[in-house]
């Protein structure tokens, strides 16, 4: 399988679904339409081969193309 290529702005779109914000959320913090985001996402579903924003961000978390959640210790 060859290397997935994402524009540095999917990457930044695909680390706030994986933090589970909203389209309208994406717009407001990259300043972008709706519409807008909603095209990225679905250019970026086909790139990774995904049918939605839970399987975009498991893949990119799976292949390394954002970093890991932190992780918060137990009390």
């Amino acid at each position: 399988m060859s290397a997935i290529e994402l524009s540095e702005s999917e990457i930044a779109i695909l680390r706030l679904v994986a933090q589970g914000r909203t389209n309208r959320q994406l717009g407001l913090h990259l300043n972008l339409a709706e519409k807008t985001i909603r095209n990225a996402l679905h250019g970026i579903f086909q790139k990774l081969g995904c049918s939605d924003r839970t399987q975009a961000a498991v893949y990119a978390l799976q292949h390394s193309l954002i970093p890991d959640p932190p992780t918060t210790p137990r009390a």
